[in-house]
């Protein structure tokens, strides 16, 4: 099965930030893919492929875990390489973000930095030029309350993927 380690949201939240990538990607006329909003979260560790025992072990390992509940702020639009499109921000209280991310490496749970980005669109092709600057000057703030963080197994099909939660953890 394939699994990742993401913060979830709950759905009124998505709600939100959809309504803001939708009035953003509405003005970028290239080509795209946009996220579903059902499967909208915050990746902070890519399993890939795992054996069901190992599954298990990281739900055991997840469920150690006590933090605090944070909120993230959602402000401006990110890229990586002008083909993917995310919402970027910043963590209220940081050491909250902070303690989430030592207690999962403590646990195995994950092994790098985690780089904040919630992505609503894969390119077709390269934003450049005036979608760019569209993308630069985009104006906004939306702050979203981090309760939960999931082991989700991802499904592969031709209309994308789908998602399913495996395990989690509530945030105090």
């Amino acid at each position: 099965m394939r699994l990742f380690l993401a913060i979830s949201l709950e759905k009124k939240e998505k709600e939100r930030l959809w309504k803001i990538a939708e009035r953003v990607l509405r003005k970028i006329k290239n080509r795209m893919k946009k996220v579903e909003m059902e499967n909208y979260h915050l990746t902070l560790k890519f399993f890939g492929d795992v054996e069901k025992e190992k599954m298990k072990s990281i739900v055991r390992r997840l469920k150690k875990i006590r933090v605090e509940k944070f909120y993230i702020v959602f402000n401006k639009i990110g890229n990586f390489g002008g083909r993917v499109l995310f919402l970027d921000g910043y963590v209220e209280e940081g050491e909250k973000l902070k303690k989430l991310i030592e207690s999962l490496k403590k646990e195995n749970l994950i092994d790098k930095r985690f780089s904040l980005h919630l992505t609503i669109a894969r390119m077709k092709e390269v934003v450049r030029g005036k979608e760019k600057e569209i993308l630069r000057g985009e104006k906004f703030e939306e702050r979203v309350l981090v309760k939960r963080v999931s082991l989700m197994e991802s499904f592969l099909n031709e209309k994308g993927p789908r998602y399913e939660e495996r395990g989690f953890i509530e945030l105090n």
